[in-house]
């Protein structure tokens, strides 16, 4: 990340941000992007770190769905 510029450009959310293929796991609209930390919620409340594994399934999920659905 060079600048908050940079940051702008690419919905930059804060630290960490996990990306796959450029895509936020975590995608939240917000107001404004740049270098904060960023939070997450879950099941034991507002953490520094996502349940990164429990998003890939959710995904993972989400996306058979879609492919099931267009082959019906």
């Amino acid at each position: 990340m060079k600048d908050r510029h940079h940051a702008n450009e690419l919905r930059f959310q804060g630290y960490p941000t996990l990306r796959i293929s450029g895509n936020d796991l975590f995608p939240e609209d917000a107001e404004e992007y740049g270098f904060s930390c960023r939070v997450y919620q879950t099941e034991q409340g507002l953490t520094g770190w996502p349940t990164i594994l429990e998003r890939l399934r959710a995904l993972a999920g989400s996306q058979a769905a879609a492919t099931e659905g267009k082959a019906a």
